[in-house]
């Protein structure tokens, strides 16, 4: 039985091993998409309710489908959280120019430089550019995602590298130093400092009590349907040995008119047998005595007609 399956029922271990295997991704990427890290320690304790919410109904069942979906679940929550901040974060750009505007507006001005490029990109290209980087969205599913076609992300995604570059001038102007990271460079950051990423402490408390709260009435359940189980095993344990004993008092009391009826038939086989013998060796003995008869009579007839023909020669 795999985490997913344990803690479909009830397994508090098992929910907290699935949240410690995902929880730094999970809280990273938030950081990442929301650009806030207090946003993010709020939305990561929801995310994982949502999560709880599928592994119960049975959605996912194994443990690199839960990886999967949390990933999918945090970009698709931190989309929700800033179209209710901003209606207007996601619109596609006039005339899909993706460059338009970078650098310009109010910027952050605190981090290292990829948290720089991160913070100051719009959230649209930084949804674009963040997710197939580190959770391998296709364009496909970017599309599908803003509800564009491939075309518009390829050309948003083509813009990358632009945009990055005026995005850098537009700091080193405010910083007063240079400041540059190329795209590959970006890339290479995002996944670097992914490891180092911590799950703060509240978060942490946060989705513990969370999976407490999901798992005791599961528990409770469980209990009680295992009592029920006993119960009626103990019943129909009882009810065999009733039934047994009934069964076994039934073929003794049979056993012993079936041996008196043996008995009694043993002795009429006997007694009929014997009456044949007798019968058989009267008739004998009646065949014997009428054999002797007439072999006396034969020769009683056999000397009369001797005699007879004697006395006719003489």
């Amino acid at each position: 039985m795999n985490l997913t399956d344990k803690a479909r029922r009830g397994s508090q271990e098992a929910m907290e091993a699935l949240f410690d295997m995902t929880k730094n991704d999970v809280a990273y990427l938030c950081r990442l998409l929301l650009g806030d890290n207090q946003a993010a320690s709020v939305a990561v304790p929801r995310i994982y309710r949502s999560l709880w919410e599928q592994v119960l109904a049975g959605r996912i069942t194994i443990e690199e489908d839960f990886a999967q979906a949390a990933l999918v679940k945090t970009a698709a929550f931190c989309k929700t959280v800033l179209t209710k901040k901003d209606s207007k974060s996601f619109r596609i750009p006039q005339n899909r120019d993706f460059v338009l505007g970078m650098g310009e507006g109010r910027l952050s001005l605190q981090g290292e430089p990829w948290e720089l490029a991160v913070d100051n990109l719009p959230p649209l290209h930084r949804f674009l550019y963040v997710l197939p980087v580190l959770c391998g969205y296709t364009q496909a599913q970017l599309a599908k995602l803003f509800h564009t076609n491939e075309e518009t992300v390829r050309l948003a995604q083509v813009a990358e590298a632009i945009c990055l570059k005026r995005l850098f001038a537009a700091l080193s102007r405010l910083l007063g130093r240079e400041f540059s990271l190329t795209q590959e460079e970006f890339h290479r950051a995002l996944k670097a400092n992914r490891p180092r990423a911590e799950v703060p402490p509240t978060v942490d408390d946060a989705v513990l009590h969370a999976i407490r709260a999901v798992c005791r009435p599961i528990q409770r359940r469980l209990a009680k349907k295992r009592k029920r189980v006993a119960l009626a095993a103990g019943t129909v344990v009882v009810l065999v040995c009733l039934t047994g004993g009934i069964v076994y008092a039934s073929v003794a009391g049979d056993g012993g008119e079936a041996a008196e009826s043996t008995a009694s038939v043993s002795s009429a086989v006997e007694e009929s047998s014997a009456a044949e013998t007798s019968s058989v060796t009267s008739a004998a003995s009646e065949e014997s005595s009428a054999l002797s008869e007439s072999s006396t009579v034969s020769e009683d007839t056999s000397s009369s007609e001797t005699s007879a023909v004697d006395s006719e020669a003489a």
